[in-house]
């Protein structure tokens, strides 16, 4: 497995452990022991203990544009490699480190897009264990949960085979995070 895998699964399995569990027990669904899923073996990304079976979360996570994506893992790959923290800085253009990106016009509709390819990748997939699909926009720049009135109509849930559907968000100025199902 490669430093990137190892990074990625740790943050799936991470957001699930300490937020989406937390989170689904409030709704009276009970997940313990989140790991990591075999992609090989078409497991999802993250499996969790229930009470009656094994339960898999599919993370998919949405970035207001492919730059955005690049600088925000190379943050957390240098975090990782150089140990401490990294400034924050985020782009929604291909501007070139340390060059401002061009203005985002409307912030939610890029994110909506985004999430909604997300949504329609991931709704063709098929695992043999019950599933729920975790869409995750929480290290969006310009987003917060204070954005879901005008995110969460944007996005049209195709015909699918999830235990539920949610979106992920981050409370503004917090850690925190919020969920809002869509099925």
């Amino acid at each position: 497995m490669s430093g990137s895998d190892d990074l990625k699964q740790r943050h799936e399995v991470g957001l699930v452990g300490h937020f989406f569990i937390p989170y689904l027990e409030g709704r009276g669904v009970r997940l313990r022991n989140p790991r990591p899923g075999s992609a090989a073996n078409g497991e999802p990304d993250v499996l969790c203990d229930s009470v009656d079976r094994v339960r898999g979360v599919e993370v998919a996570d949405g970035y207001m544009s492919r730059a955005d994506a690049t600088t925000i893992w190379g943050m957390v790959r240098s975090i990782e490699r150089e140990g401490g923290i990294a400034p924050v800085v985020t782009s929604t253009s291909a501007a070139a480190p340390g060059v401002l990106s061009e203005l985002v016009v409307n912030p939610d509709a890029a994110l909506a897009a985004a999430l909604q390819g997300a949504l329609n990748e991931h709704c063709l997939r098929r695992y043999a264990i019950p599933t729920f699909l975790l869409l995750n926009a929480s290290h969006a720049p310009l987003a917060s949960a204070e954005d879901a009135s005008e995110l969460l109509p944007r996005l049209r849930v195709p015909e699918h085979r999830y235990e539920g559907i949610f979106v992920c968000l981050t409370r503004n100025w917090t850690k925190g995070r919020v969920f809002f199902g869509l099925t």
